[in-house]
């Protein structure tokens, strides 16, 4: 079963190397996969007319009404610009990643909100061995919890180690540390993702949050923020969310200059944070094997609701043969493309701006 009349599909987006870049890649092998032409679009004039639906992923460009039968967005709220709420009635379909933004977007777009889930990739590894260690993946953005991480390690002189791997770790932030490492960045975090038992991840607010599934994914003991739409991934030990402290709507903490998110953004506190983590230590083998099983589980469970609901949308069948397979990694840990003293010079320096465009760290010129 299909149709016909929706076979051509242009996704406008930004390249920015983070999860909103993870999403239109993930988007169009599944369009793909369903039998239908993709195009990406960036910040590009329209070059593909009279196609049959265009998806807004995040970033609404008005440049491109008109060329299609059918407008959808796929909103992440915390980045949603008010200058954008005039297109809202020319949207024909909202698409939700998660249950939070449905319960928002349904009350500006009442009767267009599809609630669909999402997915992210899938990193499994079970023959790289898991040490009992901790591992906050921040990558490029600046709303994942860092500074409550490492000033937690700090405060409390937490004796467990702790591994963050972040370009933009934030302000007050303490890096030198006893049973810390901070790396800005690797060419390739799969094996991190599987070789570090826990995972901590206090995020402020997730779109999606592919760090926290692709965690998931990996069997791994993940420690996030116990609000929505962090706390509601499938595969999460409740035990483990780490309580918010605060609440608001500041997007980027400390500057105002960066907006009002539409969505709540959730902090959290040193104290919650460690007390999570000696829980999380206090965990025995057989716990932590249960535990990572249903984080797999759940991570497949949600995985395949969303396809379920991508085919209904789409009314065609996903051929899961068409969709690429990740390659293994080895299972010795790769070395890391930049030192804690390199880090130290950039962030002491200033050395990184943010562009609220694309939320790309990138060097001043």
């Amino acid at each position: 079963m299909q149709d016909e009349s929706l076979n051509t599909f242009v996704l406008v987006s930004t390249q920015n190397g983070c999860g909103l870049q993870t999403d239109y890649e993930l988007l169009k092998e599944l369009l793909e996969a369903a039998g239908k032409t993709v195009h990406i679009a960036f910040t590009n004039s329209p070059a593909f007319k009279n196609v049959d639906v265009v998806i807004f992923l995040e970033i609404i460009d008005a440049r491109w009404f008109g060329f299609s039968k059918q407008l959808w967005a796929m909103p992440n709220s915390e980045w949603w610009r008010q200058e954008w709420d005039q297109f809202i009635p020319r949207f024909t379909k909202v698409l939700c990643k998660t249950k939070d933004c449905y319960d928002l977007w349904e009350k500006r777009a009442q009767g267009r909100c599809v609630y669909l889930g999402f997915e992210s990739r899938d990193f499994y590894q079970p023959e790289i061995p898991r040490k009992r260690e901790f591992l906050h993946l921040a990558g490029g953005s600046i709303n994942k919890g860092s500074g409550a991480v490492l000033n937690a390690w700090a405060q409390y002189k937490i004796p467990y180690p702790l591994t963050v791997i972040g370009s933009n770790l934030g302000r007050g932030s303490t890096l030198h540390q006893p049973n810390v490492t901070v790396v800005s960045r690797l060419a390739d975090i799969r094996y991190q993702l599987n070789a570090y038992l826990f995972h901590i991840l206090p995020s402020r607010y997730e779109g999606w949050g592919h760090v926290l599934h692709e965690g998931l994914g990996c069997g791994s003991v993940m420690l996030t923020t116990d609000a929505a739409p962090m706390n509601e991934a499938t595969g999460l030990y409740k035990p483990l969310l780490v309580p918010a402290s605060a609440i608001g709507h500041l997007r980027v903490p400390g500057i105002p200059g960066a907006g009002q998110s539409i969505s709540n953004m959730y902090d959290v506190s040193t104290a919650s944070v460690h007390s999570c983590v000696l829980a999380a230590m206090a965990l025995t083998n057989d716990q932590i094997a249960i535990i990572s099983k249903e984080a797999r589980d759940g991570f497949l469970k949600d995985r395949e609701s969303f396809r379920l609901s991508l085919s209904e949308l789409l009314k065609a069948n996903i051929d899961v043969s068409k969709l690429p397979v990740m390659p293994s990694v080895p299972i010795q840990p790769p070395q890391p493309s930049q030192s804690l003293r390199q880090v130290q010079r950039v962030y002491t320096n200033n050395g990184l701006t943010i562009d609220w465009w694309s939320r790309h760290p990138r060097p001043k010129s």
